[in-house]
């Protein structure tokens, strides 16, 4: 999952109870990036709890969930 954001600082605490098992901030083209990963057996439910927390942090402004056969 890679998420665009605007200076987040460490989300990694507040994403643990949403499922999520590493956060790793990333810059690309002067663009910051917010890569959450999570357990390829989370639900559907629990991945949409997981993507309105990331969603609710600020200065995000896009959030995009895909596997990691899809995402790398």
């Amino acid at each position: 999952m890679t998420v665009s954001h605007g200076g987040i600082g460490d989300a990694q605490e507040r994403l643990r109870k949403f499922g999520a098992t590493s956060v790793i901030g990333t810059e690309a083209g002067g663009i910051s990036y917010l890569e959450v990963r999570f357990n390829d057996a989370l639900s559907e439910p629990q991945r949409a709890e997981l993507k309105e927390g990331i969603a609710a942090l600020p200065g995000v402004s896009r959030v995009e969930l895909c596997s990691v056969r899809d995402c790398g």
